[in-house]
């Protein structure tokens, strides 16, 4: 979506989920979004190598009109919070966002189509398979979240 455009900022050192040098909230939104794709790449890698008949996706529903997104644009830098505040004045809302039906219905494609059994791991956007940011396309990126989340819970749960 337009905020988080890039998905994070992994670059070509890998994966920093334990990078202490200052908090962007931007950023860090980008970051997440990365990592829901990446992890669901990797889902999608592993369930096809074991031949189980699980799929996985990352859906992208948008930038939509929503109480929290609202609140999250009242953050953004105050000359894009000043032509935000015009065009909802001007239009009664934001005439690029879309309805919470249409934000929908990219989720709820990957969540009950029948036709989606090649694209295991895909990025969804507008109702369709889409390109992800390069970062969010790593393979090795991918592996190494997956590890380094198995390694935390590890640690923190017993099974």
């Amino acid at each position: 979506d337009l905020i988080a455009q890039d998905h994070g900022k992994f670059r070509s050192q890998g994966v920093h989920i334990n990078q202490h040098s200052g908090y962007n909230r931007w950023l860090a939104l980008g970051t997440s979004k990365s990592g829901c794709i990446l992890q669901a790449r990797e889902l999608g890698r592993r369930c096809a190598q074991a031949s189980l008949p699980i799929l996985a996706f990352s859906a992208n529903p948008g930038l939509f009109s929503s109480a929290p997104a609202c609140a999250l644009l009242a953050l953004a830098p105050g000359a894009l919070t000043t032509a935000l505040s015009f065009l909802e004045q001007t239009w009664g809302g934001w005439p690029f966002f879309k309805t919470v039906a249409q934000a929908a219905a990219t989720p709820l494609l990957c969540c009950v189509s029948e036709d989606l059994g090649g694209h295991s791991g895909a990025y969804f956007s507008n109702c369709r398979v889409d390109t992800p940011s390069t970062n969010a396309r790593d393979s090795r990126h991918a592996t190494t979240l997956w590890e380094e989340t198995e390694s935390i819970i590890a640690r923190h749960v017993s099974i």
